[in-house]
């Protein structure tokens, strides 16, 4: 269920890293990606290129999203 925090972490987590490996293997050379939030450290982020993953220190945020 989405209405855990635990299961909704795990597959934010889940769809980041396979985001990463299909971005690996299907990105043009001309192209990248930033993630970031999404991971089991939601400080971490990262860009991701051609068969290359980088981790960004510049990008790292600890904002959180405010519901009101």
């Amino acid at each position: 269920m989405l209405s855990n925090p635990k299961n909704k972490a795990n597959l934010a987590n889940f769809l980041f890293r396979n985001w990463i490996k299909q971005s690996e293997e299907r990105l043009e050379p001309e192209y990248e990606l930033q993630l970031g939030g999404g991971f089991h450290d939601p400080n971490l982020a990262v860009i991701v290129t051609q068969c290359h993953t980088e981790e960004v220190a510049e990008l790292t945020s600890d904002h959180e999203e405010v519901d009101s």
